[in-house]
């Protein structure tokens, strides 16, 4: 009975104050976080890392400083954005729900992101239980981040790498030379001119083929040849054409040699390939 009557509110008290508006917004605000942190390391991440060494994708559809940063701010936003929206829908149902959506929210990020680490791993992506092992290491981070306040404290913090992220992106990688103005400047004039003035108002016309990664002697018949019986077409253009036998790249890598064949000069992989560079 003791045990019972300490446990049980005096005879007139006051209830529990309940949690004021400012509260459950600052409480909502630090899950919000986590998801946008979660979100940050498993899509923007690598999108933006990817896309950020190949500014030609870009390029190659006419996208100017507008296109990249609306898609920047895309891949930014929305995938956070669509997790941080189910959360706040799961608060309707009550506080409990809105912790266990939470949890699973924050487990199915971890395991994307497992997943992701195992497919870049050299071999990991064929490891039969890898599927599991993702799915445990997302259940491993949700049991983790609930029962410790730092690690999602931890978390919280590290959402300042969905700024971080966007701008390396913008600013720093070689898609940076078509926010910062690359794009826009445009072929030299001199060069223009030049080449205006030498082709006249009859220009020929010009088709370039590159066959990535493919050796020469492949094409040959054994005497230097391009094998005719093989490679009627080639051979026939060859014929009638000039054929440099020994010609080489100035790289071994596409992305260094194709621009070199185009601009004549050597490639820098730091800059966006475009008219002005």
């Amino acid at each position: 009975m003791g045990a019972t009557g300490a446990l049980a509110p005096a005879a007139g008290a006051a209830p529990a104050p309940p949690v004021s508006r400012l509260g459950a917004a600052r409480h909502e605000a630090a899950l919000a976080l986590e998801l946008v942190a979660l979100s940050a390391f498993v899509v923007a991440r690598p999108l933006l890392g990817s896309l950020g060494r190949s500014p030609e994708t870009f390029v190659a559809r006419g996208a100017d400083w507008t296109d990249v940063v609306a898609f920047t701010l895309l891949v930014v936003l929305v995938p956070a954005a669509a997790p941080v929206a189910v959360g706040l829908l799961s608060r309707l149902a009550g506080g409990r729900v809105r912790l266990v959506a939470h949890a699973l929210l924050v487990g199915a990020l971890a395991g994307l992101g497992a997943w992701e680490l195992a497919v870049e791993g050299p071999g990991l992506q064929l490891l039969p239980a890898g599927l599991p092992l993702c799915v445990a290491a997302g259940v491993g981070v949700a049991a983790l981040r609930h029962r410790s306040s730092t690690v999602g404290q931890f978390v919280r913090y590290a959402a300042a790498a969905a700024l971080v992220f966007p701008a390396q992106f913008l600013l720093a990688s070689p898609t940076s030379a078509i926010v910062l103005g690359g794009r826009h400047a445009g072929a030299d004039p001199e060069a223009t001119a030049a080449v205006a003035d030498a082709v006249g108002d009859d220009p020929p016309s010009v088709v370039l083929l590159v066959f990535d990664g493919m050796p020469t002697s492949l094409l040959l018949d054994g005497e230097g040849r391009i094998d005719a019986e093989l490679y009627p077409n080639l051979a026939a253009l060859a014929g009638t054409a000039t054929w440099y036998r020994n010609h080489t790249t100035v790289a071994p890598m596409t992305l260094r040699a194709v621009p070199a064949i185009l601009s004549g000069r050597l490639a820098d992989d730091t800059v966006a390939p475009v008219a002005s560079r």
